[in-house]
């Protein structure tokens, strides 16, 4: 299992580097990933909110967490995805 974060790179939509986040953290291949982005998280607004601001300057901090497929995802304003494997009993839901 790969706990390495999944940077962004450049055009690619947040959604892809999720997939293969989660996909990592579970050992799969990331289309063995069964839950849509999309029924966890709304990926259009994923992307608006780290994308650079309307005059092309870069956003500087934050972050969102989320769950999906036993994972706790988090997205960083510098555009990088971390899903780590969510152990059993730790009170979380799977999404």
């Amino acid at each position: 299992m790969d706990t390495s974060p999944t940077t962004s790179h450049g055009d690619d939509h947040l959604v892809y580097d999720v997939i293969r986040a989660v996909a990592d953290a579970k050992g799969i291949d990331p289309l063995g990933v069964e839950t849509r982005v999309n029924d966890v998280v709304d990926p259009d607004a994923l992307d608006r909110l780290f994308r650079d601001r309307p005059n092309g300057t870069s956003r500087i901090g934050g972050y969102l967490v989320f769950y999906m497929c036993d994972c706790e995802v988090v997205v960083s304003g510098d555009m990088t995805v971390e899903a780590q494997l969510l152990s059993a009993g730790d009170g979380s839901t799977e999404e």
